[in-house]
C-alpha cells in the first residue's frame, strides 16, 4: 500500500509511519494550506492508495482575545487542509484522519481547536456520505490525552498557569477511567487497523482512543 502521511514530523505522525513499515509511506512536509504545493507534491508521487491526515495545530488563547488570523490558520490546517489533500490525490480510496476528543470536551483557551475538531468530524461524515458508493472509506481516530506530543505539553503548561494549586499529573490522569494517559502507539495501532483490516462497512466513523474519558 502507498500511504501519504501529513503531519509526520509530530510524535503521532512519526509513530504511525513506523508502524506502517510494511507499506511505502510518503512523509515530506508540504504546506496543507497551499493547494498548488499539494497538487505538485501529489503529482510527484506514484499512484496513492491511502491518506493519513495527521496535520493539526492549536493556538491556546482566551476566546475574548482571538484574532481572525489565528482562527483562519487553525481551521485551514485542521479542516480545510484535509479537503485540499483529497483533491490533490483523487485516486486515494482510504483515508484516516487524526481528530481529537476535544471536539466534544470543552477546554478553556482552546475554543478554536475544539471547534475545528468538531468541524473536522462533520467534514469526514459528509465526505463519507458523498463518496462511500465509490468504494471510498474515511474514518476519524480521535485521541484523548496522549503523552509525548508537543500539543499535550502545551496544554499541560497552560493548565499549570490557570491552576497552579493543582497536582497536575493527578488532575489530568484523574479524568481518565483507565488511570493513565495514552501513547502515540495507542493511536497508531488503530490507524494501522483501519488501513489494513477494518471492514469496508466502517465508514464515516469517529473512533475515540482516550481510555474511556
Amino acid at each position: 500500500m502507498k500511504v501519504w502521511i501529513t503531519g509526520a514530523s509530530g510524535a503521532i505522525g512519526k509513530t504511525i509511519q513506523g508502524m506502517l513499515f510494511e507499506h511505502e509511506t510518503f512523509t515530506e512536509w508540504v504546506n496543507v494550506r497551499d493547494q498548488e504545493q499539494l497538487d505538485k507534491y501529489a503529482q510527484s508521487l506514484p499512484s496513492l492508495d491511502a491518506l493519513v491526515y495527521a496535520a493539526g495545530v492549536n493556538i491556546l488563547e482566551w476566546s475574548s482575545n482571538i484574532v481572525d488570523t489565528d482562527m483562519n490558520y487553525v481551521y485551514d490546517v485542521n479542516v480545510t487542509g484535509l479537503i485540499r489533500c483529497l483533491q490533490a490525490a483523487p485516486e486515494i480510496t482510504k483515508c484516516v484522519v487524526i481528530g481529537s476528543d476535544a471536539a466534544t470536551k470543552p477546554m478553556r483557551t482552546s475554543v478554536i481547536y475544539n471547534a475545528s475538531k468538531a468541524a473536522l468530524n462533520a467534514a469526514v461524515k459528509c465526505i463519507a456520505r458523498e463518496r462511500a458508493s465509490n468504494h471510498f472509506q474515511i474514518n476519524v481516530v480521535s485521541p484523548g490525552l496522549i503523552v509525548g506530543t508537543d500539543m499535550t505539553e502545551a496544554v499541560y503548561q497552560r493548565t499549570k498557569e490557570l491552576r497552579p494549586d493543582l497536582d497536575l499529573d493527578s488532575y489530568m490522569v484523574g479524568q481518565i477511567p483507565m488511570g493513565r494517559p495514552g501513547s502515540p502507539g495507542d493511536v497508531a495501532r488503530v490507524v494501522r487497523w483501519l488501513l489494513e483490516d477494518a471492514p469496508a462497512y466502517l465508514n464515516g466513523s469517529i473512533i475515540e482512543v482516550n481510555g474511556a474519558r
